[in-house]
């Protein structure tokens, strides 16, 4: 009644362009390849993705529907290898390629290390010898390949004492703000 919705608190992420490829320090981004030939490396990802088109070996049918951003999925038809990536679907309307830290690390029993500004990689035997007890456990993979943690074990580990220092003290990439959907509602209204 009276046209008027309920307020709902949400976030807006805006990514600037300066934002886009600039790490901590500043430094611009490293990666000098092709565009065709950079991969995300995702955390997230259960599979490796390449956009259609690209060159597979062992190439073979499949039909996977992909669970993208939010609600939006995406379908593949083709599955094969693309060099060191085994099994990668080329996804339909993906538009940068995903390696999936997971796989790589199943696939080659490797650690991937992730830093401020890298990604290290070794083989976990290595790892392992190096060492020697001396790291902290922060989480464990589940059955559907996330690796997951809890607050109460992230709040004992990331402190002083143990060697970590404090959280940076500005934020890096996209900035979140609270909005107010009905400003925003009227707003569009006055420009109308």
């Amino acid at each position: 009644p009276g046209g008027r919705r309920k307020a709902i608190p949400g976030f807006l992420a805006q990514e600037k362009n300066s934002q886009a490829r600039t790490s901590m320090t500043g430094d611009t981004d490293q990666l000098k390849c092709p565009e065709k030939d950079k991969i995300i490396l995702d955390s997230g990802a259960t599979v490796h993705c390449c956009v259609k088109g690209t060159t597979l070996t062992n190439a073979r049918a499949t039909r996977k529907v992909i669970q993208a951003a939010g609600s939006q999925t995406l379908s593949a038809q083709t599955i094969g290898d693309w060099g060191k990536l085994v099994d990668t679907v080329a996804v339909t309307g993906l538009r940068s390629a995903l390696a999936s830290t997971g796989r790589l690390a199943d696939h080659y029993q490797a650690a991937l290390i992730f830093t401020p500004t890298k990604v290290l990689t070794m083989p976990v035997s290595k790892l392992n010898a190096c060492l020697r007890g001396k790291a902290d456990v922060l989480g464990h993979r589940a059955p559907d390949g996330l690796y997951l943690a809890d607050i109460k074990k992230i709040n004992k580990t990331y402190t002083a004492s143990r060697g970590y220092q404090e959280p940076r003290g500005h934020a890096v990439g996209a900035m979140a703000q609270s909005i107010d959907i009905n400003r925003l509602d009227h707003e569009e209204e006055e420009d109308a």
